[in-house]
């Protein structure tokens, strides 16, 4: 439906997670016709990350060393999920991974400036009962750091994330959906003093205000729509980017956590 709504001439916002050749074809699609296409990641959209960037860019961690993401809900306590599209196989095959999966993959992929990754390693960490995966770890390697996240549908809300480096570790408590208003990051470090284990901890806390992270997506799409902004290819692209690592985890997964390489739209398949 994305790809006949471009050929149309219509600027597309699609639901994730996005299938790696049904992605491709929309992309053509749109390029072809002129319009805008993009997911419906919200927090990538807003003032508070580019902010963190320039405090990443300050060198206020030191050298990136690990990114950590984690995402959960209690889709599978609250009862919700038999019923729900996630649980479905033959329309959601990657259940947890491939819902709040998508969003620990595009934390990694801009802190580590949206480089294509070269491999992953996914496991299913639940009891392998239910039709989908609903918990799942992996790891992703790009740009020489290691990436890990964890995502589940048997727990409580969770949706941290962190970039580690040498000095000190920003940490976001509320990445994908923040709460209106302000939001927050924080960078902390241990100061050392004369004994190595003569520590203090030290915070500096971010905030920014701005409109929320989801009508700054939508203001972008009509901006594009009324002609304010030219079709931007970054979008597309990073949505087929992101689709190609959650479709490299689900093959690691059904290959026991193997270390599977991941599609660049760029080149070809990265070689291990």
């Amino acid at each position: 439906w994305a790809e006949r709504a471009c050929r149309a001439g219509k600027h597309v916002v699609a639901e994730k997670p996005w299938e790696v050749h049904g992605a491709q074809r929309a992309q053509q699609a749109c390029e072809s016709a002129g319009v805008q296409l993009m997911d419906a990641t919200y927090f990538v959209h807003g003032d508070r990350l580019r902010e963190m960037r320039q405090w990443l860019d300050q060198g206020r961690v030191g050298e990136v060393r690990r990114v950590t993401a984690a995402a959960g809900s209690s889709l599978l306590l609250a009862g919700w999920y038999p019923d729900n599209i996630r649980s479905q196989p033959a329309l959601e095959p990657t259940g947890a991974l491939g819902d709040l999966g998508w969003y620990c993959i595009r934390w990694i992929l801009w802190a580590t400036r949206w480089e294509v990754p070269k491999a992953v390693r996914c496991w299913r960490t639940d009891t392998g009962l239910e039709p989908t995966p609903v918990d799942v770890q992996g790891m992703v390697e790009v740009a020489g750091i290691v990436g890990s996240f964890e995502t589940s549908f048997t727990q409580t809300k969770r949706q941290t994330a962190e970039v580690i480096g040498t000095n000190g570790t920003l940490r976001v408590d509320d990445f994908i959906i923040p709460n209106f208003g302000e939001t927050q990051w924080s960078i902390r470090s241990l100061e050392t003093g004369s004994s190595t284990f003569d520590t203090a901890l030290a915070i500096q806390q971010g905030v920014v205000s701005g409109p929320p992270e989801v009508v700054a997506l939508v203001q972008r799409m009509n901006q594009a729509a009324v002609g304010v902004l030219a079709p931007d290819r970054f979008w597309p692209r990073l949505g087929l980017v992101t689709a190609a690592v959650v479709e490299a985890c689900a093959a690691s997964i059904g290959q026991d956590g193997a270390r599977v390489p991941v599609w660049d739209p760029d080149g070809a398949r990265n070689e291990l």
